[in-house]
């Protein structure tokens, strides 16, 4: 068994970094971006929207809704997943 203060240091000698591709968009479904993507413009063009949210989909947590935020209000929040 490995514990777990011994568990960084065998990850960063075993393991190392995949290589980058270009995929079609249409296939890179469960794949992971290598960088981060940038728009050219603002969407929306004003910094409002009429609703944010998070969408979650599960089949082994349980998810409480712990508050809500308000247009133009700001609201600070902890979310915490329960794994059964």
């Amino acid at each position: 068994m490995v514990s777990m203060s011994n568990l960084p240091k065998i990850l960063r000698n075993n393991i190392s970094p995949l290589d980058s591709e270009d995929v079609a968009s249409e296939k890179a479904v469960g794949r992971v971006l290598d960088e981060d993507v940038f728009s050219d413009e603002n969407i929306p063009p004003r910094p409002i929207s009429m609703k944010d949210g998070y969408a979650v989909v599960t089949d082994d947590a349980v998810v409480t809704l712990v508050g809500e935020a308000l247009p133009g209000k700001k609201v600070r929040i902890s979310i915490f997943f329960l794994c059964q």
